[in-house]
C-alpha cells in the first residue's frame, strides 16, 4: 500500500524533468492527431486517441496522466469545437489519464524515456 501512494510524489516530480514534458506533450500532439482518424457509425464513434493517453501515463505516472488527459480534452475542443464545452467532460478526460498512470506506471523494473 506505501508504494501505491508513494507513486503520486513520485509522478509529480515528472513535470520538472525536461524530457518527461516534452514526451507528454508529444503524444499530446499525437492524440491530437490520431483523434482526427475516428470511425464514424450511425450511433457511435470508435477512434485510438487514447493509446497516447495510455502511453503517457505509464511512461510519467497518474499525476501527468491527469493533466495530460484534461489537456487533450480542451485542446481537441479548442481545435475541433463539436458544440459547447462541458467540464465534466475535461474531468473525465483526466480520471482516464489517472487510471492509466495507476495501472501502467513502473510495473517494470524501470522504463526509460530515453
Amino acid at each position: 500500500m506505501k508504494s501505491f501512494f508513494s507513486m503520486f510524489p513520485r509522478s509529480a516530480k515528472e513535470f520538472y524533468d525536461l524530457r518527461s514534458l516534452t514526451v507528454t506533450a508529444m503524444f499530446i500532439a499525437i492524440s491530437m492527431v490520431i483523434e482526427k482518424f475516428t470511425i464514424n457509425f450511425p450511433l457511435f464513434k470508435i477512434n485510438f486517441a487514447f493509446l497516447a493517453i495510455a502511453v503517457i501515463g505509464m511512461l510519467c505516472g497518474p499525476t501527468v496522466g491527469f493533466v495530460a488527459g484534461m489537456l487533450c480534452d480542451i485542446v481537441g475542443w479548442i481545435a475541433n469545437p463539436d458544440g459547447g464545452f462541458f467540464p465534466a467532460y475535461t474531468l473525465v478526460a483526466g480520471i482516464q489519464g489517472l487510471i492509466y498512470g495507476i495501472l501502467l506506471y513502473y510495473k517494470q523494473d524501470k522504463i526509460s524515456l530515453f
